[in-house]
Order: structure tokens, then C-alpha cells, then sequence
């Protein structure tokens, strides 16, 4: 037996949740009795209350509501609402968001039945839709949150690579260096007894051993090159003098 105190408290919810169904389900047609901007011309800004500084009387806010808010639903409560891609309210449905707000659970985690809850309904769905039964899933706010999430698996089981530890686009690097960024290359083809020397050059002009990242340079042999004969004939005598 509930004590008095609930019992009470629990016969204005219902009586409150019964005036709603009714109030809002006897409206014919669909569209509400009164034009939305009925609320605004009611209450334009220069007229809008102060925010309250105390706690207000619960049947003072429960006559704004009446007198404010219910003239001008979206009446997805009428038996008769179809039409979008949320269903009509229900009695139940007003009891259970009623309880689930009486236990404002954190279903994120902790030892608790919630996330047990969820877990059921979550099995269920999957019974009813065919899926594995050791697939998993998640319980939204609604279609908008859910269609995020699904956004967001796809990407990260297509992505090829951890996107939370390297970010949406993957590093990329060659030899040490990142690639997400614009690169010189720059090729010098020099006599080989000339290479150390000029490699050496270039890597103490860069700084490459003070700076790690900062570039490299290396050698590679070439057999062969076409296009250079000019350039052979004048350094002719500057490789001999050096060498």
C-alpha cells in the first residue's frame, strides 16, 4: 500500500495526464484550435516574466501551462495523428517517461538495473529484426542521434585505421616525415666523388640532425643520365681542381 502522500501525488499525475489526452484528442481537425502565434501575441517580449528568483507554486505553473502551452500543440496525442514519424501519445507512454524521470537514471555505466534495461530492449530488437544475437545497439533520444551514431560506426569500422587516435584523416608519413602537409623534393645530380661533401652540405644547412623532421637528404647512384652533357663540360675543370 502506497502511503497517503504518494498515493496523492500519484492521483493528480493521472488525473493531470487523463485531462491532457482528453483535452488534446477531442480537438477536430488535427491542426490545433489556435494558431501558434496566438502564444507569441499572448506573451511578446515586452511582456514576457521575469525569470523567477524563488521556487514557484506548482498550481500557479500548472494554470500557465493550461492557459499558455496547451491551446497550441502539435497534437500527437489525437488518436488520429499518423502522419509524421512520431506516433500518437498513450497513457502508457505518459507513465513510462513519468517513471523514467522519477528514476533519472546514467545508463553509462556503474552497477546499476539500467543499463540492464536497455540491454533487454536492445535483445528484443534484435530478436524482431532478425539480427545475430550477439550484435549490439544503443537506445537514442530519437531518429536524429541515432542516425549520428550509425554515421559515425560506419566511419570508423570503414576507415581502415584508429580514427580516434590518429583523427579523421590518418598521418601519413615517408622516412619520419608527415605528408598531410606541402613538401619540397628537390634533386641535385653531382659527380660521385663530389657526393659526400654536398650531401653533408646540405644536411648541416637544414639543420636535419638538430631538427628531427625537418627534411633528409640522401644519395642514390645513377648509371646514366641524358640532358646534362653541358653541364659535364664546365664542371669539367672545377671536378678535376677538387679532386
Amino acid at each position: 500500500m502506497w502511503p497517503p502522500i504518494v498515493r496523492a501525488r500519484a492521483g493528480r499525475a493521472s488525473l493531470i495526464a487523463t485531462f491532457i489526452l482528453r483535452t488534446t484528442s477531442s480537438v477536430s481537425p488535427l491542426s490545433c484550435r489556435e494558431s501558434p502565434d496566438g502564444y507569441a501575441m499572448a506573451r511578446p517580449p515586452a511582456r514576457m516574466p521575469d525569470a523567477p528568483r524563488q521556487p514557484s507554486d506548482p498550481a500557479s505553473v500548472y494554470e500557465d501551462f493550461r492557459r499558455d502551452i496547451m491551446p497550441y500543440p502539435m497534437n500527437t496525442t489525437h488518436p488520429r495523428f499518423w502522419a509524421w514519424y512520431m506516433g500518437s501519445g498513450t497513457v502508457m507512454g505518459a507513465l513510462a517517461d513519468f517513471l523514467a524521470s522519477a528514476l533519472n537514471p546514467n545508463v553509462g555505466g556503474i552497477n546499476h538495473v539500467a543499463p540492464l534495461v536497455e540491454k533487454q530492449v536492445i535483445d528484443w530488437t534484435l530478436e524482431m529484426v532478425g539480427f545475430p544475437a550477439d550484435s549490439s545497439g544503443l537506445l537514442t533520444s530519437g531518429c536524429s542521434a541515432a542516425n549520428l551514431i550509425g554515421l559515425a560506426v560506419a566511419r570508423n569500422v570503414k576507415a581502415g585505421y584508429d580514427v580516434r587516435r590518429e583523427g579523421l584523416q590518418g598521418a601519413k608519413t615517408f622516412l619520419g616525415l608527415t605528408l598531410e602537409t606541402q613538401r619540397d623534393v628537390l634533386l641535385f645530380l653531382v659527380e660521385e666523388h663530389m657526393s659526400r661533401e654536398i650531401l653533408e652540405t646540405i644536411g648541416r644547412a637544414g639543420e636535419f640532425e638538430q631538427r628531427p623532421g625537418s627534411g633528409i637528404a640522401f644519395q642514390i647512384d645513377v648509371e646514366d643520365a641524358v640532358g646534362v652533357s653541358h653541364q659535364v663540360s664546365e664542371l669539367k675543370a672545377v671536378v678535376e681542381e677538387e679532386i
